[in-house]
């Protein structure tokens, strides 16, 4: 495609869209763009920011050894998502050289992958000497802890991931460490600020933690429950082996359905929590019975409370899953390929428009045919 005309891509599903250009000479550019029922047709704009400049330089952390890893530049335009543009892995010594760059200022970042990244904004292009980035330069160390809440043990191999921007540095840096046999940890930050987020095993994870100078950094992680339990026939009370349990509402980001599934006696175990959630069944064959009772403003039969450490005992019954099924045609009978086909339920209650709105979508086959299950049975749904 030529640089400054329109393009287009067609026979899209409806979705979201990140889109991506790439020129010689004037890097890579990416943006977003959503294709609605309401708006079928996105429209996106990519800034393409590569020339004909360079950047030469050597990258050293502090203790004087050379950084290894890859760097590459970022350039915006004013109101533009702008151009990500050419990245390279450092030699021996830390030295690279960046090509196709635009006059200007642009951002320059050093990563070493699952570890660190550490940006410097406002460098300009081009430069007549070799520049030296002290990648992990005028940081702070900054030391804390993790403790499990309720006992206040400290807890070792805890995950700890902090992106800090400090824009009057002109820094970013977002880095990962891992806390010690005693809960200890320390982070090299531009500053005390950021967003940090803790996982331990077993433990809820810490979300959204914001640094500040007035924080002590002793981070108090809550101890999962434990749900078990057994998954039988709603109509036989038979305990059925290999049905998901799954989770949702308990105020955590990174539950990963399912949690369990069910072995040859029918039972389960899986860990949830602390607090109040769903517990339920869900897979291409069971579903579990609870769903027919919950409505807009009803209590959900379906909710558990486990707290800190604590062990709570359910039984699932569960009955056949439904499904839709059909075709999708032009008006002369021809059969529509491709066409996105969405299952929205007439009662909008919270667990069938957020948990199981991915169950509600899919695209006809290459016959205009679909098929959404699982299906919860008893609901009305409109196609």
């Amino acid at each position: 495609q030529a640089t400054g005309e329109q393009f287009e891509i067609s026979d899209l599903p409806l979705g979201y869209y990140e889109v991506m250009a790439h020129a010689p000479g004037l890097g890579t550019a990416r943006a977003t763009a959503y294709c609605r029922s309401s708006q079928p047709s996105g429209f996106t704009h990519l800034w393409l920011l590569g020339g004909d400049a360079s950047l030469v330089g050597r990258a050293v952390l502090a203790n004087g050894q050379p950084f290894a890893g890859i760097v590459f530049a970022m350039s915006a335009p004013s109101g533009g998502r702008g151009s990500e543009l050419p990245s390279v892995a450092v030699d021996l010594e830390g030295r690279f050289t960046l090509a196709e760059l635009p006059e200007g200022e642009v951002t320059v970042a050093f990563i070493q992958p699952g570890v660190l990244r550490s940006t410097f904004a406002g460098i300009p292009v081009p430069q007549s000497t070799e520049r030296v980035f002290v990648v992990d330069g005028d940081l702070l160390a900054i030391e804390g802890r993790v403790t499990a809440d309720d006992t206040e043990e400290p807890l070792s191999g805890a995950k700890i991931e902090v992106d800090c921007r400090a824009r009057e540095l002109g820094r970013r840096v977002t880095t990962k460490v891992e806390s010690g046999p005693d809960g200890a940890f320390v982070l090299s930050l531009p500053a005390k600020a950021g967003g940090l987020v803790c996982h331990a095993d077993g433990f809820e994870p810490l979300m959204n933690y914001s640094l500040d100078e007035e924080k002590d950094m002793i981070l108090r992680l809550k101890r999962r429950g434990i749900v078990t339990g057994i998954v039988v026939s709603k109509e036989s009370g038979t305990p059925l082996e290999g049905v998901a349990v799954c989770g949702w509402n308990w105020h955590t980001f990174d539950m990963a359905n399912p949690l369990a599934t069910s072995d040859a006696e029918g039972r389960f175990r899986c860990e949830a929590g602390p607090g109040e959630g769903m517990i339920y069944a869900l897979d291409q064959d069971w579903v579990s019975h609870s769903f027919s009772d919950v409505s807009t403003g009803s209590v959900n039969p379906s909710y558990v409370a486990v707290g800190q450490g604590e062990t709570k005992e359910v039984r699932l019954e569960v009955v056949r899953a439904a499904r839709v099924d059909g075709g999708v045609r032009t008006a002369s009978g021809e059969p529509i390929a491709n066409a996105t086909v969405i299952l929205t339920p007439v009662d909008r209650s919270t667990f069938t428009t957020f948990v199981h709105a991915e169950l509600f979508r899919t695209t006809t086959d290459s016959d205009g045919r679909y098929e959404l299950r699982p299906v919860l049975p008893g609901r009305a749904f409109k196609v």
